[in-house]
C-alpha cells in the first residue's frame, strides 16, 4: 500500500481556497478549484502553501481490498503537515 504513489495524487495546489469533492459514485474523491457547489470540504490556504491531495478510498485502497478495515476518503499533505479527510454531506451539528 503506497500512500505517496503519484497515480493517486493530484497537485500540488497553491490556491488560496479550493474544495474536495466526492460526487462520482465508484470513483475516488478529488480536488476542484472552480465549482464551489460540488465541494464537500473547503480548504483555506491563505499562505498558498503547496498542498498535495491523495485519494485513499478507491485509489490507494481499492474496493474489495482490506475487507473490514475502515479507510478515509483522502489525505492532504504539505512539507510539514498531513491531514486525513473523511467526507460527509454537511449536517447542522457538524463542523463545516
Amino acid at each position: 500500500m503506497n500512500f505517496f504513489g503519484a497515480n493517486c495524487q493530484s497537485g500540488p495546489f497553491t490556491d488560496v481556497q479550493f474544495g474536495v469533492c466526492d460526487d462520482q459514485p465508484g470513483l475516488p474523491s478529488y480536488v476542484d478549484t472552480a465549482n464551489t457547489s460540488k465541494w464537500i470540504a473547503t480548504v483555506q490556504n491563505t499562505a498558498q502553501t503547496p498542498v498535495t491531495f491523495t485519494a485513499i478510498d478507491k485509489c490507494v485502497i481499492q474496493d474489495g481490498e482490506e475487507p473490514g478495515r475502515g479507510r478515509c476518503d483522502g489525505m492532504l499533505t504539505t512539507h510539514h503537515l498531513l491531514y486525513l479527510l473523511e467526507l460527509k454531506e454537511q449536517r447542522s451539528s457538524w463542523r463545516a
